[in-house]
């Protein structure tokens, strides 16, 4: 898999695809393909960071569906410190992503991750974020 090219990230079907996952609420899923993109960088660089982030923001989403708050807020906080960093070394947008929204929506969920009663939560898939992630 080739890694994403910062300069063309529209044409990286992959991270496409992770975007398209997570915004649905497939947070897992989208944490895999992120990961995959994420050793195709060499898990180094801006690129790699950018990755990380959202792979911990998707991790974050599925301890809120474990009904975990305590990973969720970590996870989260986790993610708003590398969007931070990349916000103040690279501007205020990335990879088609708005860094700024990014860490204030960490910063909330870390702060109060969103959790679901058990009888909300079923075997379907269902989104637990309120931020969308696919403006490709």
């Amino acid at each position: 898999m080739p890694p994403i090219d910062p300069d063309h990230w529209q044409e990286s079907e992959t991270y496409q695809q992770a975007n398209r996952l997570f915004d649905a609420g497939y947070y897992w899923e989208a944490h895999e393909a992120w990961e995959r993109l994420w050793h195709a960088s060499h898990r180094t660089g801006p690129v790699a960071r950018m990755l990380k982030g959202l792979i911990k923001l998707a991790a974050a989403g599925v301890k809120i569906r474990e009904l975990r708050p305590a990973g969720a807020s970590t996870h989260a906080g986790r993610a708003q410190i590398i969007f931070q960093e990349l916000c103040h070394e690279l501007g205020p947008n990335f990879l088609g992503q708005d860094l700024e929204s990014l860490v204030a929506f960490a910063e909330r969920t870390k702060i109060s991750p969103a959790l679901l009663s058990h009888e909300t939560i079923s075997k379907h898939v269902f989104v637990v974020f309120d931020i969308v992630l696919d403006r490709g």
